[in-house]
């Protein structure tokens, strides 16, 4: 039996996604053993990392990551070459949970800006902090929600105004609480 390029792409999704969450895992690793008051932080002790929403967007590969210290919005594009220019251009990424100087970049026919980050086994990405500090809610569920909400909130404000805003209308309910690849056709 033969791989489709499809079936290759979506293994290569799942592995980076697969590398992404144990990136975040290492970092909440180490913010512990520098920091052990942390796990007495409830939000810190109840979450671990999850990530959801995934998908792929004008050669971007996008994924909502939830780690005990934030919810965000990590960005990399597919494949380097295919940038114009890229985001990072002149930029020093951030490692760990610093959050690197901001980089812009078109998606989705908007400017989006995003701190640069670097990994030696991610390569360099963004990240858009969603919500950081998650103490106020009880489990990411609740953080998911939350974010949810603000999602609903910005489409309505959108559509009194006559906005269109594919960027927030892509991610579904379904994508958003029901696993990380569940908007996507199988």
């Amino acid at each position: 039996m033969t791989t489709s390029h499809a079936d290759q792409a979506d293994r290569a999704d799942a592995l980076w996604v697969e590398a992404v969450v144990d990136h975040y895992r290492q970092v909440a690793r180490e913010a512990e053993s520098v920091i052990p008051e942390l796990d007495r932080l409830e939000s810190w002790a109840e979450f671990g990392v999850e990530a959801r929403a995934f998908r792929r967007q004008d050669s971007w590969r996008m994924v909502l990551i939830l780690a005990p210290w934030m919810l965000c919005r990590l960005l990399q594009p597919v494949r380097e070459s295919t940038l114009t220019q890229p985001p990072w251009t002149g930029l020093t990424p951030a490692t760990g949970m610093a959050l690197g100087p901001v980089g812009t970049v078109s998606l989705m026919e908007r400017q989006i800006s995003a701190h640069l980050q670097s990994h030696p086994a991610l390569g360099r990405f963004l990240i858009q902090p969603l919500i950081s500090g998650l103490t106020p809610y009880a489990t990411p569920d609740d953080a998911f929600h939350a974010w949810s909400e603000v999602i609903r909130t910005r489409e309505k404000i959108r559509t009194e105004r006559g906005i269109s805003c594919q960027w927030q209308q892509s991610v579904s309910r379904r994508e958003m609480f029901g696993g990380l690849f569940a908007g996507r056709a199988g």
